[in-house]
């Protein structure tokens, strides 16, 4: 490592990975790596990888060289860190090629456990990494500059189901201010969660419950790093889709406003739905103002034919929705705004619940007590 400075709570460190003999490499595979030697930044032990033919068949069949930054260390830690990766110009006009995250708005911040990377698949068009302004005497030169958020910086905490986060306010009031802004727990569903605030010491503490320490890792990962964390689930939700990793995501993003996010997983849902699903994607569609989710549902309800029709009114999201919800069915049937054949399909959803709407001016509008998202 040639330097290292700490300000503003970012321990940063640089260092040139020289690249010799690099005509060595030539006839490299898709997703085969050249790798620096280790050096250490904010803490940590790290590597640079280059992928000059690729690391995914996409970026190869593009043209592109890929670029990473390796953690290298043992550890536990969840690492926020900040990163530039530059191919120096070996011809003395400056005009270094690369790309940087320390000065992005909002804030994007890689969050890297061991032996995890961050950086751009489609780093570099090829021709531009082996042109003469770059390789020089066989010689490529990378400069890698790394910033670690630091733990001692940190000023806002949650704890969730014992297990503590940190965070850092001006992290948070770029990318979600409602984490900072004093829920109001008054009109908050208790089917998905609560939230109290409490002041200890200058540093905000939050307590969440019926939202475990699973999703507040996939809310954090998002916040900082702006991309969804994946989870492997079914790829038809049924009645699960309120206890899904998918659902308890879209009910975060909506709880805090997290609208990017929110947009990418009612994609992902609306993908699922299904003839069993539609009538549980509907409920979450409600529980989570989403009115493109209630919409696809409309669609994909409306496309069917009868004999299709007749399989989702005899399904058991339909009972279930009969039984629990029977207000949000007489919501849909009759909303000015759906086309005629979504009219229809809902006249055929109200003859199969005519005697529970018979009674829904007498009853609740709408119950859920028997089918709560589980506490986690």
């Amino acid at each position: 490592m040639e330097g290292s400075e700490s300000a503003s709570g970012i321990e940063k460190g640089s260092y040139t990975f020289v690249l010799e003999n690099y005509s060595l490499y030539d006839g490299i595979y898709v997703d085969e790596d050249i790798y620096s030697e280790q050096f250490d930044a904010g803490g940590y032990s790290w590597m640079v990888l280059l992928y000059p033919a690729g690391r995914t068949v996409a970026a190869n069949e593009a043209g592109f060289a890929s670029m990473y930054i390796y953690l290298n260390s043992e550890t536990d830690d969840l690492v926020q860190c900040l990163f530039s990766i530059y191919l120096l110009d070996q011809t003395g006009n400056g005009e270094n090629y690369g790309t940087s995250i320390f000065d992005r708005n909002p804030p994007q911040i890689a969050l890297l456990r061991s032996g995890h990377v961050a950086g751009c698949v489609h780093f570099i068009p090829r021709a531009t990494l082996e042109s003469p302004n770059y390789l020089k005497d066989d010689c490529l030169k990378f400069r890698v500059t790394i910033g670690v958020l630091t733990k001692e910086s940190a000023d806002v905490f949650f704890n969730v189901n014992n297990q503590s986060f940190s965070a850092h306010h001006w992290v948070l009031a770029s990318r979600c201010p409602k984490l900072l802004s004093g829920i109001d727990i008054s009109d908050m569903d208790p089917n998905i969660f609560k939230a109290i605030i409490i002041i200890i010491n200058y540093s905000i503490i939050k307590k969440i419950q019926y939202f475990n320490e699973i999703y507040m890792t996939a809310v954090l990962w998002y916040v900082y790093s702006g991309i969804p964390q994946e989870e492997e689930e079914s790829s038809d939700l049924g009645p699960f889709v309120l206890e899904s990793f998918m659902g308890k995501m879209l009910a975060a993003a909506d709880r805090f406003e997290l609208k990017d996010l929110k947009k990418i997983l009612l994609s992902h849902i609306s993908e699922r739905i299904s003839a069993e699903s539609i009538a549980y994607i509907l409920h979450l569609a409600e529980l989570c103002h989403a009115k493109e989710l209630k919409a696809a549902c409309l669609r994909f309800g409306a496309q069917n034919n009868a004999a299709a029709a007749a399989d989702i009114m005899g399904s058991d999201g339909c009972k279930y929705v009969k039984k629990n919800c029977p207000s949000l069915f007489l919501e849909l049937a009759y909303n000015g705004s759906y086309s005629r054949n979504e009219c229809d399909f809902y006249k055929k959803v109200l003859s199969a619940v005519n005697e529970t709407f018979a009674g829904i001016l007498r009853g609740p509008q709408c119950g859920t007590d028997e089918h709560k998202i589980k506490e986690l």
